[in-house]
């Protein structure tokens, strides 16, 4: 499901700017970086059971935005605003709409990095339980 995430990010962001920025993802690029770039970190997700077969699942996220222009604080104000804007919600591959949540971001050392969360209800495949046939139930008040 992360990784669903992560691809329906990643298409968010080819779609709202083009092929002129490069996404990165699958790896930790350390060097080789071709600005303007993007880099998509997933945080710590974590998931809280619900009643039944229902879990809540919180996936947060780093997209790292690094400019064309070293020191452009233009340019990181600018793509923090689109970024508001495009990570509102994203599509999955399989149609699926996530809406983000906790947007905002920060700049250091001449990065962006936007903060978003994105939230679900996830349903396991409930186990056959046995149901109760009958109860017998004998309740009597003394005094």
């Amino acid at each position: 499901m992360v990784n669903d995430i992560v691809n329906g990010i990643s298409i968010k962001l080819n779609l709202v700017f083009g092929d002129n920025v490069k996404i990165y993802y699958d790896e930790d690029v350390k060097q080789g970086l071709t600005e303007p770039c993007f880099f998509i970190m997933v945080l710590n997700p974590s998931e809280n059971k619900m009643l039944g077969s229902r879990a809540f699942r919180n996936v947060p996220f780093n997209v790292h935005y690094f400019p064309a222009v070293n020191g452009s604080n233009l340019e990181l104000q600018t793509m923090a605003s689109d970024l508001y804007e495009a990570m509102r919600s994203i599509t999955l591959v399989n149609g699926d709409i996530v809406n983000g949540s906790r947007l905002r971001h920060e700049v250091n050392d001449g990065i962006l990095h936007f903060f978003v969360n994105f939230n679900m209800f996830i349903n396991y495949e409930s186990t056959d339980e046995l149901d109760m046939e009958t109860l017998t139930v004998n309740n009597s008040v003394k005094g």
